[in-house]
């Protein structure tokens, strides 16, 4: 399977991969910037450009769903579940813990396995607890 997209809104940094068939790795980390959404949105756009490819020619979608910060799991959870519906692709979750001290090389191993006979099926974030949900003070 090539043409991964791999979407990881975790921490601090966006990070967006394109993973092909053990060849390139087209890669883009930037911090946040608001608004998320389009944020996101614009880096995947830029990371297609620079792979020369068009989003219909993406196989999958793997996105980090956490644990992580509250909105950014989810901008970008629903950025990863949209594309991969509208494009009828299947989508795989991966969590932070199944990361540490992987290289592109493995990431794309540990996709590859989950991926066997994978349908779309949304991603659900994973927050590890409670959201904490402020209310505004009293006037």
């Amino acid at each position: 399977m090539s043409n991964i997209l791999y979407l990881n809104p975790t921490n601090d940094q966006l990070v967006v991969l394109i993973l092909f068939k053990n060849k390139k790795v087209f890669k883009i980390v930037k911090r946040y910037q608001r608004p998320l959404g389009k944020t996101f949105l614009k880096l995947i756009n830029e990371l297609l450009k620079k792979a020369k490819i068009k989003p219909t020619a993406l196989k999958a979608i793997a996105v980090v769903c956490g644990p992580g910060s509250f909105s950014s799991l989810r901008v970008g959870l629903v950025v990863a579940n949209t594309l991969a519906w509208a494009l009828k692709i299947p989508i795989i979750s991966l969590k932070t813990d199944e990361l540490v001290l992987v290289n592109e090389r493995q990431l794309l191993k540990i996709i590859k396995k989950k991926l066997e006979n994978k349908r779309f099926k949304p991603v659900a974030p994973f927050y590890d607890k409670e959201p904490n949900i402020t209310y505004p003070k009293s006037r």
